[in-house]
């Protein structure tokens, strides 16, 4: 492979990555608005960062190049638009997916609670559905709904301790030298109460609402 198709299929990546970067946000941040709404604006936004970059870039880095210029461009909007694109596919399947599981979720939780709950502190955590999930007092299909609630525990509970971590990221002056910037990281570790399962469907129908 040549140098100069090195550079190319490098600059291609990062264009897709750059287009696939603003897809995702655009997804997370408007994915409530429902399939109207994702579409629309990823599709706006898609157009937006390709024409910027046609603007900016053109006269610096494919002057001497336009046709692979508008290659990348393309390559922006399509990696911009595959994450949307995922969303509006897979959106509602997953939407009834969690109708459908909220009210099973709901009544077996509420049944099984002080079976899963071990320290009968009134908060079912993550390391308590792993000791459930890998209990042999619940049955596959128990274990299948206690799974999805772990995978949605976030969604599902709340917030019980939030954790905050200082960090120092490197960063370099481009002439061999440096600082270490530093950083705050916060992870919130999530529960489920009684209270949360029982207004679960309901949260989950607003959540939804679009869907």
């Amino acid at each position: 492979m040549s140098k100069s198709n090195l550079v190319n299929g490098i600059l291609i990546s990062a264009a897709f990555l750059l287009g696939g970067l603003v897809g995702l946000l655009v997804a997370i941040t408007v994915v409530s608005g429902g399939p109207a709404v994702v579409g629309s604006v990823s599709l706006t936004a898609g157009l937006v960062l390709s024409a910027l970059c046609a603007y900016y870039l053109q006269d610096e880095l494919f002057a001497d190049r336009r046709s692979f210029g508008a290659i990348f461009c393309i390559a922006v909007f399509i990696g911009a638009m595959a994450m949307p694109i995922n969303t509006l596919y897979v959106g509602p399947q997953d939407a009834r997916s969690h109708r459908e599981m909220a009210s099973k979720l709901q009544a077996f939780c509420l049944q099984h609670f002080n079976d899963v709950d071990s320290d009968r502190d009134g908060i079912i955590t993550k390391s308590e559905l792993k000791n459930a999930i890998k209990s042999s007092s619940f049955s596959e299909e128990d274990k299948q709904v206690l799974v999805f609630l772990l995978e949605n525990l976030s969604e599902a509970g709340h917030i019980i301790q939030s954790q905050t971590a200082i960090t120092e990221t490197f960063i370099g002056n481009g002439q061999g030298g440096g600082f270490f910037a530093p950083g705050v990281s916060v992870t919130n570790v999530y529960g489920i109460s009684v209270h949360d399962l029982e207004i679960y469907p309901d949260r989950v129908a607003e959540m939804y609402q679009n869907w």
